[in-house]
């Protein structure tokens, strides 16, 4: 059923997106073969499940009784397979060959049918105001309206923009400024990709330089973003003035952090239950304590130093803030939250390359703390690249009294890491 609706879907709204009807002498007979074949291969499973056969059966016989429902099926399988080949055909020679139209033919009422058909890269010249039920509009009134610049967001000034609107009052609160077409996230997913892989065939320090490559293709990214100077509120659209997206602090940025945060506590939450459900249930947990002996007694002074400068680090980033927000400079604050970062990195890697950690391959355990001393070390490297895009840009002229919200993301992912690295050594304790 998802598949028909996926169907109905593509043939609503392939006018909308190619300027032409579909061509009806292929569209009828590919929605019946598809029909057909899809029934006359499922319902006949069912039968045959009726009558006793499992799932995943490679051969069986006439005489089990199974097999003329099964040629059945499997006849109705190329049934709609056909049809779908019908769907694919229709779908390619409609962009040239289709019945041609002005606008809307269904005569729908929804918001999408306001734009050019075909849309434009930008759907609306203006953003329309919207007062009631979205399936209640004139799209072709509407559409007149927009495209003659009636409405919000219509003066040009080379910025992609966006309105944001509080959640619950539905009120104006700023405009965001979108970032422009860019190949710079393809090769940043290519470089973590080639990452991964160098991990799985266990390239270590082929995948510890793409990271750092990686690293420096999020600086790089980041250095177009935002504005150059300050703006104040701007007009957006008759009587109504609102400041662009990064001298506010709600911004989606601040809003994308949050919820990759919270993304990234689940995840590391699931690591956690599972280490303190298998300690609870799971025989030869914990293993042996001449076993699971941490190697040198300074390993757990480490740790504790460690998580120490971490919390340093993340209490030190408010005060980079403040100086943001009394327009004094930063650079120096910037520094001394680097600093207690690249200490407990230090550190980190100390406990890493001396053997101090236990084999991860001996036990689940083992490799558990040293899961959890990993992902405190790439947090806080993070937390180190964050830095080095703050200074950049705030040499750059891109931050200021106003334009903070490089500061704010910085310490809302030093918070985290500093609750996080706090979470992962009282557990660590715990379960050792």
């Amino acid at each position: 059923m998802i598949g028909v609706g996926a169907l109905a879907g593509l043939y609503y709204w392939l006018p909308h997106l190619t300027g032409r009807l579909s061509i009806h002498r292929l569209s009828i007979p590919a929605f019946w073969l598809i029909f057909l074949g899809f029934n006359g291969t499922f319902l006949l499973m069912h039968l045959t499940g009726l009558l006793g056969m499992p799932r995943r059966v490679h051969g069986y016989g006439w005489d089990d009784g199974w097999a003329a429902l099964n040629l059945a099926s499997s006849v109705a399988g190329f049934i709609q397979a056909m049809g779908f080949g019908l769907v694919i055909l229709d779908v390619i020679l409609t962009r040239r060959h289709g019945p041609a139209f002005r606008r809307n033919p269904w005569g729908a009422q929804t918001l999408e049918w306001a734009t050019a058909t075909p849309p434009t890269n930008y759907n609306f010249a203006a953003l329309p105001h919207i007062d009631r039920c979205g399936d209640t509009l004139d799209p072709g009134a509407l559409g007149g309206r927009l495209a003659a610049g009636h409405g919000y967001l219509a003066t040009p000034r080379g910025w992609q923009e966006t309105m944001v609107v509080e959640a619950v009052s539905d009120r104006a609160d700023h405009f965001a400024i979108l970032p422009r077409r860019t190949y710079l996230p393809l090769v940043q997913g290519l470089v973590s990709w080639g990452a991964i892989l160098c991990i799985l065939f266990k390239l270590y320090p082929l995948a510890a330089g793409l990271a750092l490559v990686l690293a420096a293709l999020f600086i790089l990214g980041a250095q177009g973003a935002g504005l150059g100077r300050d703006h104040g509120p701007l007009r957006v659209g008759g009587a109504l003035f609102l400041p662009p997206h990064p001298e506010v602090r709600n911004s989606l940025p601040a809003w994308g952090m949050t919820f990759t945060l919270l993304a990234n506590a689940a995840m590391v939450s699931a690591l956690g239950f599972g280490v303190l459900y298998l300690r609870l249930t799971a025989p030869n947990w914990p293993p042996p304590p001449e076993a699971m002996a941490l190697r040198g007694p300074g390993v757990a002074l480490a740790a504790l130093v460690s998580v120490g400068l971490i919390f340093a680090a993340a209490g030190v980033s408010r005060l980079t803030i403040r100086a943001n927000d009394r327009d004094e400079a930063k650079g120096r604050w910037i520094g001394a939250t680097a600093l207690p970062l690249v200490g407990a990195a230090v550190l980190g890697f100390w406990l890493l390359a001396s053997g101090h950690l236990p084999d991860p391959r001996a036990h689940a355990l083992r490799a558990t703390l040293n899961a959890l001393a990993a992902y405190v070390g790439v947090h806080a490297a993070l937390g180190l690249a964050f830095l080095a895009s703050n200074a950049v840009r705030s040499a750059g002229g891109w931050t200021s009294a106003r334009r903070g919200t490089d500061f704010l993301l910085t310490r809302m992912w030093l918070v985290y890491t500093a609750a996080a690295a706090a979470i992962s050594l009282g557990l660590a304790a715990l379960v050792v």
